[in-house]
């Protein structure tokens, strides 16, 4: 064995920077695998290997070093110092070519082995090299040499390229978010998330995976061969694309439908972007639905401005609008339920087209059915068969056969001519069906607010323990905070942001009132006194160079907010506006403070705020250098109170009677009209 000491070459100060690039663990393992696929791997092993010590012993970890093993063409020996130890920033389409350092976000050291051909030689040979991260923690790394152990072997041999992980972080106190295992390392979890990233390579059998010496098979998934359709996609700017989407039925026990964004950079398919998606038709009785998309349309460079999407980006509203229609269609023609409640429907003695009309007026008949059918889901119109079912069936013919929805926007009382427009120029985009799935959402966030008001107003005492688990509620429901959110994309903060803001919280925020401060709300429950301060963070990007941080800070709720408090939440944000680690161009902070009861004091403050301000609840306003720092001061009450005058605006009841069929279908008051289409992408971090 011959013993070489190398560098690491060119721009090896790129290592340190993007040791921890990644969103998590299973994304930096993710890079090792693609490294395989970009070898022409056609097999690989992940091994999660254990500690040798007994399961009982305090020093066991069920995974203590990670091996990912392919058996593609390997690196040779005399392109190891290029390959391997030379960092350029055009190896790779990410910008860094440092893929293979992932291993070091996982665990403290890493061990490479290959076997590649040398076609300078001629030979086989076989090269390993050791990394600890402690060694890309110095400021002369690149003067840093590695010991590169290479044997010249005998006869002809199997290429391969093995990564060993050891020392791994293992979610110790202090370990960085970004270092920790996450719930895929479990071994139930692993082969189905390696599933759901490699759809396309496992169910094509184009390279096997393994994973603790089992091969993923396609039979271990889906349940049938794959529904294929090609159809045919015009971008905003005219050109055609082939797009592809393939249906698969899994043998999984939860009853979604996921979509799968296939994004080919040259090299390998892969995984680009996941959601989730919601749609009318379909059922939870066909199980688990993988829908599968791939286009030449897909790049990496569109698949990398989905968070734009929601801002006026036309190439993704366009694309999203598309992927949309096509899977409702789908799912709409498959849907075993849709069907038999068509079958029934048309031999119902209600039903308003006789058998010469379906065909005359298949467009009439198509929505109708569709209306129908999500009103049956509501009100049971034709199970339970009750006697207004004719009328209710006539009516609504009429309104798709006039092709005139004005009857009914003129019989919604109190819309001002602007919400009119506003409302007829919704209906010229979409459809019947669309408005009904609106008035469901409403529906959605009307029991939520009811549920909010339980849990911090009405009844806190009773469900103080759901209290606990609120910031869950809020971050589901970010609406409740302004309609601007429902439609973006929420990540947590960046460390640092994340630091400063908890810092300042524990701070500042006072954990319980105290009787010295006369903060103490008298009329509290035992249960609610113990109940804590919280708060919670979350970042969207508006722009390229624009993001804001919304924080959500809940006092405690046996607090009556006094002089004292104020002073403090002042405090909390004068910090905030002069550090300057964080507080930046290009970023804007926006904060709720959410309180159970103002005292007298901060009521005055508070409304002489506003005396300068036309948004209700606006504490402080703070702009400076292009940013801006925003502060709400709001009791819970107020919070359900505001958002229910809202919603009292597009909410009626969704029950149906003889009087009112023409206008329920209507009864979204357009003063908080969203842009909502018949489906949602909810996209999976």
């Amino acid at each position: 064995m011959n013993i070489e000491k190398m560098k690491l070459g060119t721009n090896a100060r790129l290592i340190p920077k993007v040791l921890a690039k990644y969103r998590d663990t299973f994304y930096a393992l993710k890079e090792l695998i693609n490294n395989s696929l970009y070898a022409k791997a056609n097999r690989i092993d992940i091994n999660f290997v254990p500690s040798e010590c007994d399961e009982d012993s305090i020093c066991f970890h069920p995974i203590d070093k990670i091996q990912v093993y392919d058996n593609g063409y390997g690196v040779s020996y005399s392109a190891f110092r290029k390959s391997i130890m030379e960092i350029a920033t055009d190896n790779k389409a990410d910008g860094y070519g440092v893929g293979r350092f992932s291993a070091l976000q996982i665990g403290r050291q890493m061990h490479i082995s290959t076997v590649g051909y040398d076609s300078a030689t001629t030979y086989f040979t076989q090269t390993e090299v050791d990394f600890d991260i402690q060694q890309f923690e110095k400021d002369d790394l690149q003067t840093k040499e590695f010991e590169v152990r290479t044997s010249q072997l005998p006869s002809t041999q199997d290429t391969y390229y093995k990564v060993e992980i050891t020392n791994l972080y293992h979610n110790e106190s202090g370990c960085n978010r970004k270092n920790k295992l996450g719930k895929e390392f479990s071994k139930e979890e692993f082969p189905q998330k390696l599933f759901e990233s490699y759809p396309l390579y496992i169910f094509e059998g184009k390279v096997k995976f393994y994973f603790n010496g089992v091969e993923l098979k396609r039979s271990d998934f889906p349940t049938e061969a794959p529904s294929v359709k090609k159809v045919s996609y015009t971008d905003v700017f005219g050109k055609k694309h082939d797009v592809t989407f393939k249906y698969y039925s899994l043998t999984l026990n939860e009853p979604k439908l996921r979509l799968f964004l296939q994004c080919n950079d040259g090299s390998i398919n892969y995984t680009a972007l996941e959601f989730t998606y919601n749609s009318n038709w379909y059922a939870p009785s066909l199980g688990t639905q993988f829908v599968i998309v791939e286009s030449d349309y897909l790049t990496k460079d569109f698949c990398d401005n989905y968070d734009l999407a929601h801002l006026n980006n036309k190439e993704w509203q366009s694309f999203s609008v598309f992927l949309k229609k096509e899977i409702d269609e789908h799912y709409k023609k498959g849907n075993v339920k849709y069907r038999k409640f068509i079958e029934k429907l048309q031999k119902d003695k209600s039903y308003p087209y006789s058998q010469s009309e379906l065909t005359s007026f298949s467009l009439s008949v198509d929505l109708f059915n569709q209306s129908a059918f999500i009103i049956e889901d509501d009100l049971n119109i034709l199970e339970t068969g009750i006697n207004n079912k004719r009328l209710i069936y006539s009516l609504l013919r009429k309104v798709i056969d006039d092709g005139n929805f004005s009857f009914i926007i003129e019989h919604v009382m109190g819309l001002s001519k602007e919400s009119k427009e506003k409302l007829i120029d919704l209906l010229d985009k979409t459809n019947l069906e669309a408005v009904v799935n609106y008035a469901s959402t409403i529906a959605q966030k009307e029991q939520t607010l009811e549920l909010l008001n339980k849990i911090t107003v009405s009844e806190l005492g009773k469900h103080s323990e759901q209290y606990k688990e609120i910031s869950k509620l809020l971050s589901r429901n970010m609406w409740l905070f302004g309609e601007q959110y429902t439609d973006t994309i929420a990540k947590e903060p960046d460390e640092d942001t994340c630091r400063v803001l908890d810092q300042l919280f524990k701070s500042n925020i006072s954990y319980k009132p105290q009787k010295k401060y006369n903060n103490v709300l008298e009329s509290c429950k035992p249960k609610v006194k113990s109940l804590p301060a919280m708060a919670f963070y979350s970042e969207r990007k508006f722009a390229a160079d624009l993001k804001e941080i919304l924080c959500v800070v809940m006092l405690a709720p046996s607090i009556e907010v006094s002089q004292h408090d104020l002073a403090q939440i002042d405090s909390f944000i004068y910090q905030l506006e002069t550090d300057n680690t964080i507080v930046k161009e290009g970023v804007k902070f926006r904060f709720h403070f959410i309180v159970s009861v103002l005292g007298n004091f901060a009521k005055s403050q508070l409304s002489s705020s506003n005396l300068n301000s036309s948004e209700t609840f606006l504490y402080k306003k703070i702009s400076q250098n292009g940013n801006d720092i925003m502060a709400y001061l709001i009791e819970w009450r107020q919070l359900v109170r505001c958002n229910k005058e809202k919603l009292s605006y597009a909410s009626t009841s969704l029950k149906m009677n003889q009087m009112d069929v023409e206008s329920t279908f209507m009864q979204e008051y357009s003063d908080l009209l969203e842009k909502k289409n018949l489906g949602q992408l909810h996209v999976v971090k």
